[in-house]
């Protein structure tokens, strides 16, 4: 899924997304922020990029599980 950088929160591993339909959580579009799975992705992301999103909810939590740029 396709979404765009907003914020990163790095102390607390989260960042910000402005991203399209989730149809495996039955999300809308919208902004809003998300774990990561491993805090190592936040070495190769930054405010503004545009990233395509693998976001599943692991223990009651909307997290990032994969990303890559998205061209």
């Amino acid at each position: 899924m396709k979404a765009q950088v907003r914020r990163i929160t790095a102390g607390a591993q989260t960042i910000s997304l402005k991203h399209g339909e989730i149809p495996n959580l039955d999300m809308p579009r919208m902004a809003m922020v998300f774990k990561l799975k491993d805090a190592a992705m936040l070495q190769a992301i930054k405010a503004g990029d545009s990233v395509n999103v693998t976001i599943e909810e692991i223990n009651g939590d909307y997290t990032i599980t994969s990303w890559q740029a998205a061209k």
